[in-house]
């Protein structure tokens, strides 16, 4: 890992502490497209943060960013940045929240990184180099069989209810050991990355919650495919099916298709 590398994760950490710093108060600054929709004083500050190193250290890398958007100096590298991801568990001062941080080469994710600030985990990739939680190596689960699963959930906040529903009656039909939707995808793709849940359905989050877990994932041995079981276009798809790529990845497939 270059020195740049490691410099940029400390500053995610730093991220980390700032909103740490808020949390426990009132800082919702504005609504964004709907009353679920909103910013805080604490996205800003872990934003500014994390743009403000990038723009000194990779000043001719393209930025994707949650609330600033898109800069583009016309790279073939992206920096793809949510620095508050679960901005509503973080209002409602519960603890599934994260910052996440993920690099593009073209369309595809060659470095990650996702950090909690609550409980100080650190998880990090690179492209063909493993995946990692506070330096120690991590690994996907084991578990094979449906009913001994704990599969996670996430959609967009734009997500129709009527198809939000339809997905989770189908997953809580499907006989799993538990359903679980913390409101940060981020946060959930560090579970499964680490072994703590076996499987996760995406559907259409924003890139910037779910690119840094598709590396996470990759690198702990895991699998991703699209909702038809086959190898996603690029890293850039925003729906998608990970498991632990034991023969459980299939028996997920399988609710779809019913």
């Amino acid at each position: 890992m270059t020195n740049k590398f490691k410099q940029l994760i400390k500053t995610v950490e730093k991220s980390g502490q700032l909103i740490k710093s808020y949390y426990g108060q009132n800082v919702m600054t504005g609504v964004k497209s709907s009353a679920i929709d909103f910013v805080t004083k604490a996205d800003l500050a872990s934003e500014a943060n994390i743009l403000k190193f990038i723009r000194k250290n990779f000043s001719t890398y393209n930025i994707l960013s949650e609330e600033e958007g898109l800069t583009d100096n016309k790279s073939e590298y992206t920096f793809v940045l949510d620095p508050l991801d679960g901005t509503i568990n973080f209002h409602k001062n519960l603890c599934f929240f994260a910052v996440t941080l993920a690099l593009l080469k073209g369309d595809e994710a060659i470095f990650a990184v996702t950090h909690n600030p609550l409980n100080g985990q650190t998880y990090y990739a690179f492209k063909n180099k493993g995946a990692y939680l506070n330096g120690k190596r991590i690994y996907v689960s084991k578990t094979s069989k449906l009913n001994q699963a704990m599969v996670g959930s996430s959609w967009a906040w734009r997500t129709p209810k009527k198809v939000a529903r339809k997905m989770m009656v189908k997953m809580l039909n499907s006989g799993m050991t538990r359903l679980l939707n913390t409101w940060s995808p981020a946060w959930e793709f560090c579970l499964l990355a680490s072994g703590q849940i076996d499987a996760h359905v995406n559907y259409d989050n924003d890139l910037y919650d779910n690119l840094a877990g598709k590396l996470l994932i990759r690198e702990a041995g895991g699998k991703i495919t699209g909702f038809d079981g086959r190898p996603l276009k690029n890293d850039r798809v925003n729906s998608f099916i990970a498991s632990n790529n034991t023969v459980l990845h299939k028996q997920v497939l399988n609710i779809f298709k019913k």
